[in-house]
């Protein structure tokens, strides 16, 4: 499988790589640093199983990017990754049309659940 991680803060992405790259359904893992380089990097890379989407960024945040991607590409789930508890986010994500909703705080075990579901695995 292959999987976008968005996000503007490096040690996250670094982070959720780490993480990520030892499960056994993980063959590649991409990165972008702000939702205005989602749509780009889909036009030549349109094979993402999955994409995991923070929501503040700076350039274009990740509801907004969610938006754009869900227009574009229909059938790439997308999960939000948010450190922000708040019931508009999660309206706004569901009016998207995105997979799920999660906090960053999220266990792993729950993080790689919400994946497999998305794409179908579990």
């Amino acid at each position: 499988m292959k999987i976008l991680i968005v996000d503007d803060s490096a040690h996250f992405r670094a982070a959720l790589r780490a993480v990520l790259e030892f499960q056994p359904f993980v063959k590649t893992i991409d990165e972008c640093t702000d939702g205005d380089e989602v749509l780009p990097y889909l036009s030549n890379n349109s094979d993402v199983d999955c994409i995991l989407m923070d929501i503040s960024m700076k350039r274009m945040d990740g509801l907004t990017a969610s938006r754009e991607v869900k227009k574009a590409y229909p059938t790439i789930p997308i999960i939000i990754l948010s450190m922000h508890d708040e019931e508009s986010y999660y309206a706004s994500a569901k009016e998207i049309g995105v997979s799920d909703f999660l906090l960053k705080s999220t266990e792993l075990k729950a993080l790689v659940a919400a994946i497999e579901k998305a794409v179908h695995l579990g």
